[in-house]
Protein backbone atom coordinates (compact mmCIF):
# COMPACT_ATOMS: atom_id res chain seq x y z
CA UNK A 1 0.00 0.00 0.00
CA UNK A 2 2.61 2.22 0.87
CA UNK A 3 4.40 1.70 -2.63
CA UNK A 4 0.99 2.27 -4.79
CA UNK A 5 0.58 5.66 -2.44
CA UNK A 6 4.31 6.86 -3.06
CA UNK A 7 3.99 6.80 -6.84
CA UNK A 8 0.32 8.19 -6.62
CA UNK A 9 2.12 11.20 -4.99
CA UNK A 10 5.17 11.40 -7.65
CA UNK A 11 2.51 11.91 -9.86
CA UNK A 12 0.41 14.51 -8.70
CA UNK A 13 3.98 16.01 -7.80
CA UNK A 14 4.63 15.82 -11.30
CA UNK A 15 1.56 17.34 -12.38
CA UNK A 16 1.76 19.89 -9.95
CA UNK A 17 -1.02 18.84 -7.33
CA UNK A 18 1.37 19.36 -4.64
CA UNK A 19 -1.61 19.19 -1.99
CA UNK A 20 -2.74 16.24 -2.97
CA UNK A 21 1.16 14.89 -3.72
CA UNK A 22 1.92 15.27 0.30
CA UNK A 23 -1.04 13.78 1.57
CA UNK A 24 -0.83 10.95 -0.07
CA UNK A 25 2.87 10.72 0.99
CA UNK A 26 2.25 11.40 4.37
CA UNK A 27 -0.30 8.52 4.53
CA UNK A 28 2.38 6.26 2.15
CA UNK A 29 5.44 7.05 5.20
CA UNK A 30 1.96 5.70 7.75
CA UNK A 31 2.34 2.41 6.25
CA UNK A 32 5.97 2.13 5.69
CA UNK A 33 6.30 2.85 9.21
CA UNK A 34 4.37 0.38 10.39
CA UNK A 35 6.43 -1.65 8.56
CA UNK A 36 9.19 -0.73 9.96
CA UNK A 37 11.36 -1.30 6.03
CA UNK A 38 13.51 1.46 6.06
CA UNK A 39 14.42 1.52 2.21
CA UNK A 40 10.56 2.17 1.77
CA UNK A 41 9.91 5.03 4.63
CA UNK A 42 13.50 6.17 3.12
CA UNK A 43 11.74 5.96 -0.18
CA UNK A 44 8.58 8.03 0.79
CA UNK A 45 10.99 10.43 2.48
CA UNK A 46 12.78 11.49 -0.70
CA UNK A 47 9.18 12.04 -2.27
CA UNK A 48 8.43 14.25 0.62
CA UNK A 49 11.58 15.91 0.43
CA UNK A 50 11.23 16.48 -3.70
CA UNK A 51 7.57 17.61 -2.60
CA UNK A 52 8.54 20.77 -0.56
CA UNK A 53 11.76 21.20 -3.12
CA UNK A 54 9.07 22.27 -5.83
CA UNK A 55 7.10 24.02 -2.93
CA UNK A 56 10.50 25.64 -2.30
CA UNK A 57 10.08 25.39 1.33
CA UNK A 58 13.75 23.89 1.08
CA UNK A 59 14.39 23.63 4.63
CA UNK A 60 12.06 21.61 5.33
CA UNK A 61 12.95 19.77 2.05
CA UNK A 62 16.80 18.80 3.19
CA UNK A 63 15.31 17.92 7.11
CA UNK A 64 13.22 14.97 5.08
CA UNK A 65 16.60 14.30 2.61
CA UNK A 66 18.58 14.09 5.83
CA UNK A 67 16.16 11.71 7.80
CA UNK A 68 15.97 9.16 4.22
CA UNK A 69 19.63 9.52 3.94
CA UNK A 70 20.18 7.82 8.08
CA UNK A 71 17.38 5.30 6.96
CA UNK A 72 19.46 4.72 3.97
CA UNK A 73 22.33 4.03 5.82
CA UNK A 74 21.02 2.41 8.73
CA UNK A 75 19.70 0.06 6.61
CA UNK A 76 22.63 -0.87 4.76
CA UNK A 77 24.50 -1.48 7.57
CA UNK A 78 21.36 -4.35 8.59
CA UNK A 79 21.93 -6.05 5.49
CA UNK A 80 23.84 -3.46 2.34
CA UNK A 81 20.99 -4.19 -0.70
CA UNK A 82 20.95 -2.00 -4.11
CA UNK A 83 18.07 -0.59 -2.50
CA UNK A 84 19.43 1.08 0.19
CA UNK A 85 22.86 2.09 -1.55
CA UNK A 86 20.49 3.42 -4.40
CA UNK A 87 18.12 5.47 -1.98
CA UNK A 88 21.79 6.70 -0.34
CA UNK A 89 22.37 8.03 -4.10
CA UNK A 90 19.29 9.52 -5.03
CA UNK A 91 19.11 11.45 -1.52
CA UNK A 92 22.68 13.07 -2.21
CA UNK A 93 21.19 14.05 -5.63
CA UNK A 94 18.46 15.51 -4.41
CA UNK A 95 20.16 17.54 -1.74
CA UNK A 96 22.35 18.69 -4.48
CA UNK A 97 19.72 19.94 -6.35
CA UNK A 98 18.17 21.59 -3.41
CA UNK A 99 21.45 23.28 -2.63
CA UNK A 100 21.70 24.38 -5.93
CA UNK A 101 18.46 26.10 -5.75
CA UNK A 102 19.13 27.99 -2.43
CA UNK A 103 22.57 28.94 -4.15
CA UNK A 104 24.97 26.84 -1.79
CA UNK A 105 26.67 26.34 -5.20
CA UNK A 106 30.29 24.55 -3.69
CA UNK A 107 28.18 22.40 -1.43
CA UNK A 108 25.75 21.16 -4.16
CA UNK A 109 29.16 20.63 -6.11
CA UNK A 110 30.35 18.12 -3.37
CA UNK A 111 27.50 16.41 -2.67
CA UNK A 112 26.92 15.81 -6.42
CA UNK A 113 30.44 14.32 -6.82
CA UNK A 114 29.74 12.08 -3.81
CA UNK A 115 26.24 11.06 -5.27
CA UNK A 116 28.40 10.37 -8.71
CA UNK A 117 30.46 8.14 -7.21
CA UNK A 118 27.53 5.92 -4.92
CA UNK A 119 26.06 5.20 -8.39
CA UNK A 120 28.81 4.59 -10.52
CA UNK A 121 29.26 1.93 -7.23
CA UNK A 122 26.43 0.13 -8.08
CA UNK A 123 26.16 0.87 -11.91
CA UNK A 124 23.02 2.70 -11.80
CA UNK A 125 23.07 4.34 -14.93
CA UNK A 126 19.60 6.58 -14.65
CA UNK A 127 21.87 8.05 -11.27
CA UNK A 128 24.76 8.33 -13.02
CA UNK A 129 23.11 10.84 -15.78
CA UNK A 130 20.86 12.79 -13.32
CA UNK A 131 24.12 13.24 -11.12
CA UNK A 132 26.09 14.43 -14.46
CA UNK A 133 23.34 16.81 -15.16
CA UNK A 134 23.31 18.26 -11.68
CA UNK A 135 27.04 18.49 -12.24
CA UNK A 136 26.83 20.23 -15.57
CA UNK A 137 24.36 22.48 -14.46
CA UNK A 138 26.79 23.61 -10.86
CA UNK A 139 29.60 23.85 -13.63
CA UNK A 140 27.19 26.58 -15.48
CA UNK A 141 27.08 28.82 -12.73
CA UNK A 142 30.57 28.47 -11.57
CA UNK A 143 31.24 29.18 -15.25
CA UNK A 144 33.44 26.37 -15.37
CA UNK A 145 32.92 25.39 -19.17
CA UNK A 146 35.13 22.93 -20.02
CA UNK A 147 33.91 21.15 -17.42
CA UNK A 148 30.05 21.39 -17.67
CA UNK A 149 30.78 20.39 -21.54
CA UNK A 150 32.52 17.06 -20.30
CA UNK A 151 29.37 16.56 -18.24
CA UNK A 152 26.77 17.13 -21.02
CA UNK A 153 29.22 14.59 -23.28
CA UNK A 154 29.18 12.23 -20.25
CA UNK A 155 25.26 12.42 -20.60
CA UNK A 156 25.18 11.90 -24.24
CA UNK A 157 27.35 8.97 -24.39
CA UNK A 158 25.04 7.15 -21.71
CA UNK A 159 21.81 7.69 -23.17
CA UNK A 160 22.83 6.94 -26.21
CA UNK A 161 24.26 3.55 -24.47
CA UNK A 162 20.11 3.03 -22.84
Amino acid sequence: MSFCLMRIANVENALGNIKHAEEHAIEALKYATKSEEKVSQGRILLVLGSIYNTKRKFEEALTYIQRAKLLFKDASKDMPELGAIQGYGWALLLEASILLNTEEIQKAEDIAKEALKVLKDINNTPGIIRAYEVLAKIYGKLDRLEKKRRAEEEIKKLKENL
